[in-house]
């Protein structure tokens, strides 16, 4: 069977942003409460099953088009196939309109119907969560809206919820403290500054265990030698402060500062570890 090009069209309003803003005893985190405006962004999809590639013609606000488009034409199981957008909106980008949310619900909204495959709300939400975290474009009226992280799960811990979680030694320590949670091992090589007498996972059982998170500055591949260097240099002059390395130090961050060969060499050797990890597990990502 020979499949053949569709144009679709959707407009998804933009948001009011933050009606209303601010904290629930209940989920224990910032929500916020959002609606539709009369504004809103018209995405036209010409979808070419013969010729793969994604072209934005709006060359201003393609980074997360794309992004939407080639995880849409994925999830929908069309991987090969091409597409040709186009945007047309009355969103003010960085106003809080959720006009670059409206952009991505556009593209998976128009994809799914031009290759008729009919997609849920719920999976709508789940796909634009992926590219950003997204504003209530896909939902109808006046929407609430819980960002739920460590907040949730420290509460599911002191309800009794969940039994095991990774939680910074920060946010763990309240808990630990109130008899709450019992805190196993930390995920460092070393001993936490935050808790000191925690030991790695790494010494109780579990030999070679270490799973941090680094921090560092990228810049474009392009970006000139001279440049960099600048850039490294003035990264040192900060991170020498005593009052940031203080404060760095009080969310339990080890100030590394290394050169650029010392990141591009971490990320390498991060890279290879987890993706060996990932290949003898068998992880995979389920949408």
């Amino acid at each position: 069977m020979t499949a053949s090009s569709r144009v679709v069209t959707v407009t998804v309003p933009g948001t009011c942003g933050e009606l209303i803003q601010g904290w629930s005893d209940e989920w224990a985190e910032p929500v916020l409460v959002s609606c539709p405006v009369t504004l809103s962004s018209r995405i036209t999809v010409e979808v070419r099953p013969d010729q793969p590639g994604v072209t934005v013609a709006e060359a201003d606000h393609c980074s997360k088009i794309r992004q939407a488009a080639g995880l849409a034409l994925d999830y929908l199981e069309r991987p090969t196939w091409g597409v040709t957008i186009t945007r047309t909106s009355q969103l003010i980008p960085g106003r809080g309109m959720a006009s670059s949310t409206a952009d991505v619900v556009g593209v998976i909204m128009g994809l799914a119907e031009a290759v008729d495959r009919p997609i849920s709300v719920a999976e709508l939400v789940r796909l634009a969560c992926r590219i950003e975290p997204s504003d209530s474009t896909m939902l109808t009226g006046l929407a609430l809206l819980a960002y739920r992280g460590s907040g949730q799960t420290v509460q599911g811990l002191a309800t009794g919820e969940i039994d095991v979680a990774f939680l910074s030694a920060t946010t763990i320590k309240p808990l630990a403290e109130a008899g709450m949670a019992r805190v196993l091992g930390t995920t460092g090589s070393g001993r936490s500054v935050t808790l000191p007498d925690v030991p790695p996972i790494g010494d109780t059982g579990v030999p070679q265990f270490e799973a941090t998170t680094t921090y560092g500055l990228f810049v474009p591949r392009a970006t000139p030698e001279a440049e960099i260097l600048r850039l490294h240099e003035a990264a040192l002059q900060s991170l020498a402060e005593p009052l940031l390395r203080e404060k760095l130090a009080t969310e339990d961050f080890e100030v590394i500062g290394g050169g650029p060969a010392a990141l591009d060499a971490h990320v390498r050797s991060e890279t290879a570890k987890w993706a060996e990890i990932i290949r003898v597990r068998n992880i995979t990502v389920s949408n």
